[in-house]
């Protein structure tokens, strides 16, 4: 069943199949590629009309957020990793009801945080590599109200919610709090894994980091 055929509004991205031209017509942001497929042009929310057969991508009106303060969760892009620091480029807020996540909006301009070695996990720590690589997608706690920020990740729901695997870049997926296996050749790669990895309340950020860093 395509994405359309399943009604509602939601996230989608540029080139995503979203139906077939059997089922509907491309309205705004759509187009149909050689196959028949309907793909969007742009990001944003899926809008299904099912009087007229159309499907149409609404552009994100983007919410940004005044900048981070002390306790607050965050979403962000490792960018560095030494034998010291964890570096982070910050993109949105997260809140966490319950432990239930959401994107709670976008910050404006450029964002760093820092991990220092002592606040990657509450254990001892020889080689940052085992908990961290570059370009994965992270959640942390910020611990002062300043940019640069102070990151934690010490607490079970904090760390790498998205990962690719080294070998052949497919997705990782969570086998333990320490071990990510890739889905497509079976790898398995050592992580600092939050408990929020997969669920379905952050996928509008590991979309984001998909289209920010494979375009």
């Amino acid at each position: 069943m395509s994405s359309a055929s399943r009604g509602g509004s939601r996230l989608v991205a540029p080139g995503e199949p979203i139906g077939v031209i059997e089922e509907f017509n491309p309205g705004e942001g759509v187009y149909v590629d050689e196959n028949g497929l309907l793909r969007p042009e742009i990001m944003g929310l899926l809008r299904v009309d099912t009087v007229r057969h159309t499907v149409s991508v609404a552009p994100l009106r983007i919410r940004y957020l005044p900048p981070p303060k002390q306790g607050d969760v965050v979403l962000g892009i490792v960018t560095n990793v030494r034998h010291d620091l964890i570096i982070v480029e910050i993109h949105a807020k997260v809140l966490i009801t319950k432990g239930v996540p959401s994107i709670a909006g976008e910050y404006k301009g450029k964002l760093t945080g820092a991990i220092p070695i002592s606040q990657i996990a509450d254990e001892r720590i020889d080689d940052t590599y085992n908990y961290f690589r570059l370009g994965d997608l992270i959640v942390a706690r910020t611990l002062n109200s300043t940019n640069p920020y102070t990151l934690s990740t010490r607490e079970p729901q904090l760390g790498v919610v998205y990962a690719e695997c080294a070998k052949c870049g497919g997705p990782l997926k969570p086998v333990s709090n320490r071990v990510m296996q890739c889905t497509h050749c079976g790898n398995r790669e050592r992580r600092k894994v939050s408990t929020l990895a997969g669920h379905r309340g952050l996928a509008e950020g590991v979309k984001w980091w998909l289209l920010v860093t494979h375009t």
